[in-house]
């Protein structure tokens, strides 16, 4: 990885009142070629017992995916921190012999309900290249939209508390998957990362959710990291308030393609959205500034607390557009997000 040099600050950001966020901005970029070395990567995680799984992606707004294996049948997930927890179609969750779970009653995607009678359940074997995982919630639901992004088909969603109870590591650039079931969190990563210079984004987990602050135009949107997300959103309360300018009509972007009615939802609820495009002038996740560039401002019901009674408010969605830009690793085992400009 990148030579260590010691020339740290750090920034706090002003806590929500409803999620402590703590985000540390270590200074100092090095001058020239900061390509992390995934070899090094490797080393580092393998040391601590680490397992590797490949990662597949698709051609439609780059989403990593991930063959698993439950109850022996294989099949194949979006990688979702946005999704609260894992979610199989049920479809899907017929072919691998899990039905009969538990009724929790309605299951909301972003712009409606996906299924009124969702069911929790556990798999007796649910493993990533052939590693048994800690045990963990599955949800069963319905999925009002193709279960594909683009041309490429899904199973469902591995979500938020999959990931953290395995300790996964997640690079969205390079893309690695890392994963430690029932272990202690990493020692070691995040010195290595310090030591080369990363931005590093501290969580206090709330709902099964990890929570950024992305200042557009001198005001801190709170969005939630979502690695399903192709593209970044922000609801139109928000937009409406901090992002003036010209709006441009756009289909809505969402990861399910509708063929028949030739247009694309916004997710697994399967109801269209008529979003806009918006362009803020300024956008920075702490001290890092992104170059302005065009991101959705959504009228989804789930950025309207009215919508859902009791559930956590939030601004959009962080997605991989933006995070994208970065050499990025979210490491469930700390809580972390690491970011460095790409080419820096």
């Amino acid at each position: 990885m990148i030579p260590f040099t010691r020339r740290q600050s750090r920034v706090r950001v002003t806590d929500w009142s409803r999620t402590s966020f703590l985000i540390a901005l270590m200074a100092a970029w090095l001058a020239g070629d900061a390509t992390p070395a995934r070899a090094d990567l490797s080393d580092i995680l393998h040391s601590e017992g680490f397992y590797e799984a490949p990662l597949d992606h698709s051609e439609f707004g780059n989403i990593a995916l991930i063959k698993v294996e439950i109850n022996g049948h294989p099949l194949r997930l979006i990688l979702d921190s946005g999704a609260p927890e894992t979610i199989l179609s049920r479809s899907a969750a017929r072919e691998v012999g899990l039905d009969g779970g538990t009724d929790i009653g309605s299951l909301d995607g972003l712009n409606g309900t996906a299924d009124p009678h969702a069911e929790r359940t556990t798999a007796q074997s649910f493993k990533i290249n052939g590693v048994e995982l800690s045990p963990s919630p599955i949800i069963v639901s319905d999925f009002r939209g193709p279960m594909r992004i683009g041309r490429t088909f899904f199973d469902g969603l591995l979500g938020w508390a999959t990931l953290k109870r395995n300790n996964v590591v997640f690079g969205y650039n390079p893309k690695i998957f890392f994963f430690r079931p029932g272990a202690e969190p990493s020692r070691l990563l995040e010195e290595a990362f310090r030591a080369d210079h990363y931005a590093e984004l501290q969580f206090y987990p709330h709902g099964n959710a990890y929570y950024v602050p992305l200042n557009l135009n001198g005001t801190d949107a709170r969005l939630k990291l979502d690695s399903g997300s192709p593209f970044t959103c922000v609801s139109t309360d928000f937009a409406q308030l901090h992002i003036p300018g010209e709006r441009s009509q756009i289909t809505s972007h969402g990861l399910y393609e509708n063929s028949v009615e030739g247009i694309r939802s916004h997710g697994m609820d399967g109801n269209s959205i008529e979003s806009h495009g918006v362009r803020p002038t300024t956008m920075a996740i702490g001290a890092l500034k992104l170059p302005p560039s065009i991101i959705e401002e959504s009228p989804a019901k789930a950025f309207n607390p009215s919508s859902h009674p009791g559930s956590e408010a939030y601004d959009g969605l962080l997605g991989f557009d933006l995070i994208g830009q970065f050499y990025a690793f979210l490491d469930f085992s700390n809580d972390r997000l690491y970011l460095h400009h790409a080419g820096n």
